[in-house]
C-alpha cells in the first residue's frame, strides 16, 4: 500500500499580490499615526484644562484675604458603596460639606446650627478637592481652607476628614500654598503614569461658601 500524499489535503492560500501587502501596511501605519495625532490633541487640551485650573485656584487663593491654604492628602479611604460613580461622588460632596460646616460650628459656637450658610464665609472652613486613583485605590489632594484668625482649624478640619473616611493616613503640608509659591499646585498638573488625577472631578466644597467669597473680597 502506498502512503497518501498528505498535501492533497492541505489547503493552499492564494498568494497575496505584494502591492496588497504594502497596502494593508500602509493602511495600518495610518491607523497608528491618527491614533498618536489624535491623544496628542487629547493630552495638549487636558494640559491647557490643568493650567486654566491652577491659575485660577492659585488666584482665588490671593484673592482671599482672610482665609489660608494648606495642601493636604488623603489615603486609604473607605467610602460607602454605590450604585454609580455619580452616586459615590455625591456621598462625597456631602460628607466633605458635612465636615467643612461642624468644622466651622465647633469654631464659632455661637453662630445657628440650623443654618449653617448664614455666618461670615471669612470665619467658614472649605476644601478644594481633586480626586485621584491609583491601584491602590481612590485618594483626595486638595487644600483645606480655614480662616486665619484660628490657628489650630486646620487640625479641626483634619480630624473631621480621619473620623468621615476611617482613616489616619492625612498629610498636611507645614505652610501655606501661597507661602510655597504654588509648589503644589505645580506638582498636581504633572502627569504620572501610576496615578490618574480626576480635574474634571475638582470641587470646591461647600460651594456657597466659596461662591460668597468671590461674590464680594471680605477683606474686613
Amino acid at each position: 500500500m502506498t502512503a497518501t500524499d498528505p498535501t492533497i489535503f492541505t489547503r493552499q492560500r492564494p498568494p497575496v499580490h505584494p502591492d496588497k501587502r504594502r497596502e494593508t501596511r500602509e493602511a495600518i501605519a495610518n491607523a497608528h499615526r491618527r491614533n498618536d495625532l489624535q491623544r496628542a490633541d487629547a493630552l495638549r487640551t487636558h494640559q491647557g484644562i490643568v493650567r486654566e485650573w491652577t491659575r485660577y485656584i492659585l488666584g482665588r487663593m490671593f484673592r482671599d484675604r482672610t482665609g489660608s491654604y494648606r495642601p493636604f492628602v488623603l489615603n486609604n479611604l473607605i467610602e460607602q458603596d454605590a450604585v454609580t460613580q455619580s452616586d459615590k461622588t455625591c456621598e462625597r460632596r456631602r460628607v466633605l460639606t458635612n465636615v467643612c460646616e461642624t468644622a466651622t460650628l465647633a469654631l464659632n459656637p455661637a453662630v445657628s446650627k440650623s443654618h449653617p450658610t448664614r455666618h461670615r464665609p471669612t470665619d467658614s472652613c472649605g476644601l478644594i478637592v481633586l480626586p485621584a486613583t491609583t491601584v491602590g485605590g481612590v485618594h483626595l489632594h486638595g487644600f483645606i481652607r480655614t480662616p486665619r484668625a484660628y490657628q489650630h482649624a486646620v487640625q479641626v478640619v483634619a480630624a473631621g476628614l480621619m473620623i468621615a473616611f476611617q482613616t489616619k493616613n492625612i498629610w498636611i503640608s507645614d505652610v501655606t500654598e501661597l507661602q510655597q509659591d504654588g509648589a503644589s499646585l505645580d506638582y498636581l498638573s504633572k502627569t504620572w503614569k501610576q496615578e490618574d488625577r480626576h480635574w474634571d472631578q475638582l470641587e470646591f466644597v461647600p460651594s456657597h461658601v466659596f461662591t460668597r467669597l468671590q461674590e464680594k473680597p471680605y477683606d474686613t
